[in-house]
């Protein structure tokens, strides 16, 4: 392997234990990198990425269906820094803070150039193209989208907007591990998926339609809030809600704002908490730990941190408040 290319296989068996992901890090004299992968059920990932060089490099990620033999379509943008890509037939694109690429990569590798002396931060999501149809059905641009994913081998860019740097800065900065990290990088991967279709899409159709749906769009949201707060320890993934309540994922947070105030993941995230506190409070005794384990928190440190900012003190001391 020459010393300026990385070629790194989405499906490379380097799992953490604790935060279930891939993880892929490299430290050299004149090159730092970081590639880290997560895999959402059997349908989606996300890809998070850091390259800092002081010569030309080569990132090459392959394998882009994550195992599947169907198609997928991917997006790329960054954070900081700036890359040239390279598709297998020879077309070429530009990713900077203000342009991301959209493609199915159809036909093979797809080759990326990161700029010596720029670190390179990157974010990227993948989703067949059968579940993107699926999850955008409802949405008012479907009918562009489903005509757009027909194509193969296609390759477009797309503007950086305020929106979707703020969605990709949270979602690159996300220091949560665990479950409530997938749930909250799926919910950032779909958000984008939408944006980026948008920038196409017609102003929304408004009128009696719409108006007489509002009861029922509520309803869905609270039912799939019922089911992700049944199962503190693994709670089901948005496109699973989505699907069980026939609303798309944008959909359903949009509607979890209205109702709640909050994302699904917040709400999850504040329901979580408040399980622990009672929990505490009728048994003063139990051991953190245990506490922790039972709301899904697999770290005890980002459970007491996320209690402590919450209610502005520790579990041990709220409990010891309940201490006869």
């Amino acid at each position: 392997m020459r010393q300026n290319t990385y070629k790194w296989l989405c499906d490379r068996e380097t799992r953490n234990r604790d935060r279930s992901d891939d993880l892929v890090e490299i430290r050299r004299q004149g090159l730092v990198l970081k590639l880290e992968r997560l895999a959402f059920d059997d349908y989606a990932a996300v890809d998070i990425g850091y390259v800092a060089t002081e010569q030309p490099f080569t990132v090459t990620p392959r394998d882009t269906s994550h195992g599947r033999s169907e198609r997928v379509m991917n997006f790329l943008v960054v954070l900081s820094g700036r890359a040239e890509g390279r598709l297998a037939d020879g077309r070429y694109f530009i990713l900077d803070k203000d342009w991301g690429v959209l493609s199915d990569f159809y036909g093979g590798t797809i080759t990326v150039d990161v700029h010596p002396g720029e670190p390179l931060r990157s974010f990227g999501a993948a989703l067949p193209i059968r579940q993107a149809v699926q999850v955008f059905k409802d949405e008012d641009n479907s009918t562009a989208i489903e005509d757009f994913v027909k194509k193969r081998n296609f390759l477009r860019s797309f503007r950086m907007t305020p929106a979707t740097i703020q969605i990709v800065n949270n979602a690159a900065n996300c220091s949560l591990t665990g479950a409530l990290r997938r749930l909250f990088l799926e919910g950032a991967a779909l958000q984008l998926f939408a944006l980026i279709f948008a920038q196409d899409s017609v102003n929304p159709v408004t009128g009696d339609k719409a108006v007489t749906s509002v009861v029922a769009h509520k309803k869905a949201v609270m039912e799939a809030a019922d089911l992700l707060l049944a199962d503190l320890e693994n709670p089901p993934s948005l496109v699973t809600l989505a699907s069980q309540v026939g609303l798309s994922a944008r959909k359903l947070n949009a509607g979890s704002r209205e109702l709640y105030g909050c994302t699904l993941f917040e709400l999850l995230a504040r329901h979580r908490l408040e399980v622990a506190k009672c929990a505490l409070e009728a048994d003063p005794s139990l051991p953190i730990k245990i506490v922790a384990s039972k709301v899904g928190y697999s770290h005890d440190s980002n459970f007491i941190a996320a209690f402590k900012k919450q209610f502005g003190l520790t579990p041990s001391q709220h409990a010891k408040i309940f201490t006869r």
